[in-house]
């Protein structure tokens, strides 16, 4: 799409950059979880990482299940779908023509709300979500989408802690 529109290859470049700064959001939340891990170990993890085996993880993780041999099948086996899909997409993309006609506009956006709704176990986890969302598509609609989003995500991020913070207090006194 920047490539049609004319852009330049250093505004392609710097939105790729911070939409991408998402994978320091997913590194922090998965430290704790992977850090008895070795370093190639961590770096086959990191390289097959996506947003949708991180939500599995992150799940998971929070269970106290760290089975690596788990971890890795899921990364494997969601980047082989993820590559199949593509050439899949790729050789059946012109036999069904317009893809808004069969909805599949909201396939993506789907996947990561049922992905989402499976997180949302406690007050702060919602608060996060709804705050991040709401910030999110209120950037979307001023026009911030790379650089808005990762603040949104970033906002929500410090309004769940919050909600968190204001939960442990409340139950400690």
């Amino acid at each position: 799409g920047f490539f049609a529109a004319g852009a330049s290859a250093l505004s392609i470049v710097a939105t790729t950059f911070v939409v991408n700064l998402r994978h320091l959001l997913f590194s922090a939340a998965v430290a704790p979880s992977v850090s008895g891990w070795r370093k190639r170990e961590l770096a086959a993890f990191a390289f097959e990482l996506t947003d949708e085996t991180f939500a599995l993880h992150a799940a998971r993780f929070g269970r106290g299940d760290r089975d690596k041999a788990l971890t890795f099948a899921a990364n494997v086996l969601a980047q082989a779908s993820w590559v199949a899909g593509t050439a899949l997409g790729v050789a059946a993309g012109d036999a069904l023509g317009d893809g808004k006609a069969l909805a599949l506009d909201f396939a993506l956006p789907g996947m990561f709300l049922a992905l989402l709704a499976g997180q949302l176990r406690t007050p702060s986890q919602a608060a996060a979500a709804v705050a991040g969302g709401g910030l999110s598509l209120a950037a979307a609609a001023a026009g911030a989408s790379g650089l808005g989003t990762l603040t949104a995500g970033l906002l929500g991020a410090a309004c769940g802690m919050g909600v968190e913070t204001w939960t442990r207090r409340k139950r400690s006194s």
